[in-house]
């Protein structure tokens, strides 16, 4: 099959940007800071990020996952079903410091729905004030509707 000099080009292109996305995604997976993270290496305020909130936040979304679910599923006086997302990351909509001088962090989502007595699901936002230099959830608030 014939291909024009444009067409080679678009297809050589193509395959040098997938390979650099490849690349960039096998850098951020095999992370060492991230994968290998430990209770007193979570301190948002050390590691270079300062006081910058998007930076704390990358270096701890993953502890925070996995422990913000289970006390937010916990609220559900019935039962609870993520919406819209796969893994917690994805269902943290927004963040902000819940106190900057300890580092930590309110994550606040909207992609759950708990269920009512009447058997129907209704939107709720929920917020996990988490505390990574000990990776505990200091508090969970869920309130019915979505973030506007």
């Amino acid at each position: 099959m014939a291909y024009s000099k444009s067409s080679r080009w678009l297809l050589i292109a193509g395959i040098v940007l997938s390979i650099g996305a490849a690349i960039a995604v096998y850098k951020v997976i095999t992370d060492d800071s991230i994968l290998h993270q430990t209770p007193g290496d979570a301190r948002t305020t050390e590691k270079g990020c300062g006081t910058e909130l998007q930076c704390a936040v990358k270096k701890v979304i993953g502890n925070a996952s996995a422990y913000c679910k289970r006390p937010i599923e916990e609220l559900a006086v019935y039962s609870v079903k993520w919406v819209d997302a796969e893994v917690f990351e994805s269902r943290v909509g927004r963040f902000k410091w819940l106190n900057q001088d300890k580092g930590t962090i309110t994550f606040v989502g909207d992609k759950a729905q708990f269920q009512n007595a009447s058997g129907t699901y209704m939107s709720v936002t929920y917020e996990c004030d988490f505390d990574p230099a000990a990776n505990a959830v200091l508090d969970v608030r869920v309130r019915a509707s979505a973030i506007p």
